[in-house]
């Protein structure tokens, strides 16, 4: 009888252990970065990807292609094509800056249409240096506080789509978060992991 008991016992740990094994990977937080193939911003990268890791997001790199993605120290192949991210896939889009930016992310469909679906289904969004352009492209500023690299072109695309934009290195606005530059990834890396509870 205490062997069947003991056994009962064991079997009931086990199941209640991979039950909450099951559940603590349900709950991890899905984060996709988007960077420029090249020129990336190395700073703005390793902060946010080093603090989502040690938080324990299962983090996916995209980016226009599948080659190494440069920046000055950093080399290395993204997850996947920015044309093959699912919005339903990921739980918060962090798009990182950088001078590469202007020639591959400014105006890239594949990416607006992701952020829009992203944004339609509630998801959380961050945007640092010169990306938050990217959220303006997509029309979802409108009336939201943002802000952006201090570049008065960069800050007239925000206003002109409607964003109220805010002189600061980093600004949380419902489920959008926008940082200015280098200088603020850390404090961007922080408040993106604040906001989706990392």
């Amino acid at each position: 009888m205490k062997k069947l008991i003991l056994l009962m016992s064991a079997l009931v740990l086990t199941v209640s252990s991979v039950v909450s094994s099951a559940q603590a990977a349900e709950k991890q937080m899905r984060i996709l970065m988007v960077v420029p193939p090249e020129q990336i911003e190395d700073g703005e990268y390793n902060a946010s990807r080093s603090l989502f890791n040690e938080k324990g997001a299962l983090v996916k790199v995209a980016s226009t292609t599948k080659k190494m993605v440069t920046g000055s120290s950093l080399e290395f192949k993204p997850d996947l094509l920015i044309s093959k991210a699912k919005s339903s896939d990921y739980d918060a889009i962090v798009l990182i800056g950088g001078m590469g930016i202007f020639e591959h992310i400014f105006g890239n469909q594949d990416l607006q249409k992701l952020v829009k679906n992203m944004h339609s289904e509630g998801k959380y969004i961050g945007a640092i240096c010169g990306t938050p352009v990217v959220l303006a492209e997509c029309g979802i500023l409108k009336d939201v506080e943002a802000t952006v690299a201090k570049d008065n072109n960069l800050i007239k695309q925000l206003q002109d789509s409607g964003a109220k934009y805010v002189d600061n290195e980093v600004v949380v606005s419902g489920k959008i978060v926008t940082g200015n530059g280098p200088r603020a990834s850390t404090a961007f890396a922080k408040a993106v992991c604040e906001l989706i509870g990392l």
